[in-house]
C-alpha cells in the first residue's frame, strides 16, 4: 500500500440550524479534504453526508430539548461527525462529564430572554459524546477526534477537555478537532457568567486562553491556528485543530466563508 507523504484535514461547525444545505454539501465537496471533522451536524445534513465518497462516523454532540419553555415539542439530536478518504480501521466514543445538576438564575434570564427576541430554539442538553477514529494511511495510522466543548463556563470546558485528554494514546499521531467554545474576546465575556461561571470569568483580563493552551501542551499537542478568528460575531478562536508534536504541519489557515453556518472553516496540511 503506497503511503500518503501529506493529509488535509478541516474542522467545521457547520450549526444545526443551518439553513443552506444544499450548499453546504456543495462546499464540502469542492473543499476536497482528506479527512473532514464537523460538529452541530443536524439529522438532515446527517443523512446527505451519507451520500459523498468518504468513510463517515458519528457520534452525538447532544440531544436537547426543543424549547425549553414549551417542552410538548420534544427532543433532537445534533452529531459530531468524521469524513475520512481513508479507511477507518476502528472507533471509540467518549460521554462528556456530567453537567452541573441545579442552572443558576442568571443563566434562567439569559435563557428566558433569549426566547422572547427569538434566539433560543432549545434547552438544556445531554449525552454529549467525543468521537474517535483510527485512520489508515498507508502502513501508517494516526487517531483523529472531533470534539466540540460545551458553551457555558471555562471550568466545564476545562473538565472536559482533561476528560478527552485522558484518552489520548502517546503513543500515537493524534489530531483532535473541534469547536472549543473558548472566549478570546473580551466582547463575548459576559457569556462565560450568564452561562453560570464567576464574574471572574466575565472581565475583560481573565484569560481562559491561556489556561487552555497550557492543558494543550501538557497533552503534547499544538495549536498551528493560534491567534486567528473562527467565529466572526465571537471574534475569537473557536474551532481548532490540534496536532501531537510528532506531526509537522504547514498552510494552517482559516477559510473566510460561511455557507450558511456562524462558524468558519478551519483547514491545515500535515507532512507525514
Amino acid at each position: 500500500m503506497t503511503e500518503p507523504s501529506e493529509l488535509r484535514i478541516a474542522s467545521w461547525n457547520v450549526y444545526v440550524f443551518n439553513e443552506k444545505i444544499d450548499e453546504a454539501v456543495a462546499f464540502i465537496e469542492k473543499l476536497d479534504a482528506d479527512v473532514l471533522c464537523m460538529q452541530e451536524v443536524s439529522e438532515t445534513l446527517l443523512k446527505r453526508l451519507e451520500s459523498l465518497p468518504y468513510h463517515m462516523l458519528s457520534a452525538i454532540d447532544r440531544t436537547w430539548q426543543l424549547d425549553a419553555w414549551r417542552p410538548s415539542r420534544g427532543e433532537a439530536t445534533m452529531y459530531v461527525v468524521i469524513l475520512s478518504k481513508h479507511p477507518i480501521l476502528s472507533h471509540e466514543k467518549y460521554l462528556h462529564p456530567p453537567l452541573p445538576s441545579t442552572t443558576p438564575w442568571q443563566t434562567h434570564l439569559y435563557y428566558f430572554a433569549r426566547y422572547i427576541v427569538g434566539m433560543w430554539r432549545g434547552g438544556p442538553g445531554r449525552d454529549s459524546e467525543f468521537l474517535k477514529a483510527e485512520i489508515q494511511l498507508g502502513e501508517d495510522t494516526v487517531e483523529v477526534w472531533s470534539a466540540h466543548l460545551s458553551l457555558f463556563t471555562p471550568a466545564i470546558r476545562s473538565r472536559e477537555f482533561a476528560t478527552l485528554a485522558s484518552h489520548l494514546n502517546p503513543d500515537k499521531k493524534t489530531i483532535v478537532c473541534g469547536d472549543f467554545n473558548i472566549l478570546d474576546s473580551w466582547r463575548v465575556k459576559l457569556i462565560n457568567w450568564l452561562q453560570g461561571g464567576r464574574i471572574w470569568d466575565a472581565l475583560p483580563w481573565s484569560n481562559e486562553r491561556t489556561h487552555i493552551q497550557e492543558s494543550f501542551s501538557s497533552a503534547d499537542l499544538t495549536n498551528p491556528l493560534a491567534g486567528t478568528v473562527t467565529h466572526p460575531i465571537a471574534h475569537s478562536q473557536l474551532d481548532h485543530i490540534l496536532v501531537s508534536n510528532d506531526l509537522a504541519t504547514r498552510d494552517a489557515h482559516v477559510i473566510r466563508e460561511l455557507h450558511g453556518s456562524d462558524h468558519y472553516p478551519v483547514e491545515l496540511t500535515i507532512s507525514l
